[in-house]
């Protein structure tokens, strides 16, 4: 699926179902690393050999990828769906597909994430805890605001000219 919230969104996600009776009746989100950009597929296969319905977003954030975040640099409505928009999103559509589907909700939804997909994790939790009935967050970045915000500074000012990045020998 593509969801475009704002003018500026492009949240690609997708959402692996098992066929029938493998189902185990559970829905699980998966989270992304450093500024996403691509659709995570090992958590998608890795859910899917467990039963789950699973789903994926890469954050709206492409053509970023985990190192590179400059394509969200002055675009705030990117920022918002790499912050939180795309996450809630993607369970929400991931939730209806499965529905329609298989005939019937899911019994439990789950997420499962670590580093950016901690963030996630911990996000989903705080503003929208009716999403899941179980979350798994590993090594979430704390203050994810400042965090990020101060990666982001770093990679622009160690890229603005072919000058500014120090090499690794002179490191």
């Amino acid at each position: 699926a593509t969801l475009r919230p704002s003018p500026d969104s492009d949240i690609k996600v997708e959402v692996w179902l098992p066929e029938g009776a493998a189902w185990n009746g559970r829905f699980l989100g998966t989270g992304n690393g450093g500024y996403a950009g691509a659709i995570s597929y090992g958590p998608l296969a890795n859910g899917v050999q467990l039963g789950f319905a699973t789903a994926n977003t890469d954050m709206g954030t492409a053509p970023a990828t985990g190192f590179d975040g400059r394509p969200i640099i002055g675009r705030p409505e990117k920022w918002i769906d790499w912050g939180y928009r795309a996450t809630h999103l993607m369970t929400v559509a991931g939730k209806e597909v499965l529905r329609s589907y298989y005939g019937r909700p899911s019994q439990y939804a789950y997420f499962s994430g670590c580093s950016t997909g901690g963030s996630q994790a911990l996000h989903e939790a705080q503003q929208f805890p009716g999403d899941y009935d179980g979350i798994l967050a590993g090594a979430p970045a704390n203050n994810r605001t400042h965090l990020h915000t101060d990666i982001l500074w770093n990679y622009d000012v160690t890229h603005r000219t072919p000058g500014s990045l120090i090499p690794p020998d002179k490191l």
